[in-house]
């Protein structure tokens, strides 16, 4: 990301406070950031070893704070949340979700408040592009991804909560993935066995390589995947969570989050030949969850039930466990 990047300054944002020693029991995440937020976070883990937050501000505008360079953890590590991306004509209805292929880029996307719509704001060339509005129908709030240089990748569930559609680019324009580089909308994700029950998660563990996972109706983490070449079909990985996943790949493996109904947080492992078993981290958030892999760490994020503080909690995934970080260093 470009380090002369600004924007203006929205609301105060706290000190990271110090996490705990992992202990059997859940331990509540300190708080990051504060201010008053419409929507969950989304986070990205940025090359320089920094996390990038994004979050729909009370006035209908998406934020961001960084931690840039990282570690990110201990005091003060985040800066002030800053507004210039805008909010698109139909209103925010939904978390944003972020994709880059590189320094310099960022894709934003949305669904539309007023439209259930797919919009999309980009950062290219040290400015932003502006708001648009790229279509589809959706009920929940869309998933992105980037597995290659001006490639870019986008799920939504829609209207009727079964079907999993793609919007796709291979940009090959002087800016790419904007305007007409789009393929048109298509149910490449196929149909979950179950009606959705929340916002899909997106990752990639390589070139065409993409794993979608999906909250079922029936509290159950479902999975799907393109190995490169075909969809897989869709395959329940069990568990019993309230909230959607969230997902951090890291090397050929992609870490899966959720929580249940005492707002513990679980892990699973995913990778070719397979996954692991759920497994308590010791963490407690509140919501939905945002993670982002940094400096060999996964922060995970929520929004706090009064909606005006961002918790944070980092751990090092180790097989089928994570540790806490002890942000005491």
């Amino acid at each position: 990301m470009n380090r002369d990047l600004r924007w203006p300054h929205w609301c105060m944002l706290a000190a990271l406070l110090l996490l705990p020693a992992c202990t059997r029991r859940a331990r509540e995440a300190p708080v990051v950031g504060q201010g008053m937020f419409s929507s969950d976070p989304a986070a990205w883990g940025l090359r320089s070893g920094g996390v990038a937050l994004f979050a729909a501000g009370s006035a209908g505008y998406i934020l961001q704070s960084r931690c840039e360079p990282g570690p990110c953890v201990g005091p003060g590590r985040f800066g002030d949340w800053e507004g210039h991306a805008g909010q698109p004509p139909a209103g925010i209805g939904s978390k944003p979700t972020i994709a880059s292929w590189g320094d310099g880029r960022i894709d934003i996307f949305v669904r539309g408040l007023r439209d259930n719509a797919l919009w999309h704001q980009t950062w290219e060339s040290s400015r932003w592009l502006g708001w648009e509005n790229l279509g589809g129908g959706m009920v929940f709030g869309p998933a992105a991804v980037s597995w290659g240089p001006r490639r870019i990748d986008v799920f939504i569930v829609g209207l009727d909560g079964y079907s999993v559609w793609q919007l796709a680019c291979a940009g090959l324009t002087a800016v790419p993935c904007r305007g007409g580089n789009w393929s048109p909308w298509a149910p490449y994700g196929g149909y979950l066995p179950v009606k959705a029950a929340g916002d899909l998660a997106l990752a990639s563990t390589g070139d065409g390589r993409l794993d979608i996972f999906a909250l079922g109706g029936d509290s159950a983490i479902w999975h799907q995947n393109w190995d490169g070449s075909r969809w897989v079909g869709w395959e329940s990985l069990g568990g019993t969570f309230v909230t959607a996943p969230a997902v951090a790949p890291r090397g050929g493996v992609v870490d899966v989050f959720a929580t249940d109904r005492k707002k513990s947080v679980w892990l699973l492992n995913y990778g070719s030949r397979g996954s692991s078993d759920w497994r308590k981290t010791g963490i407690a958030l509140d919501g939905s969850l945002a993670s982002a892999a940094s400096d060999g760490k996964v922060s995970l994020f929520a929004i706090r039930q009064s909606g005006s503080a961002i918790a944070q909690a980092s751990c090092v995934p180790s097989g089928t466990s994570c540790e806490l970080v002890d942000d005491t260093r």
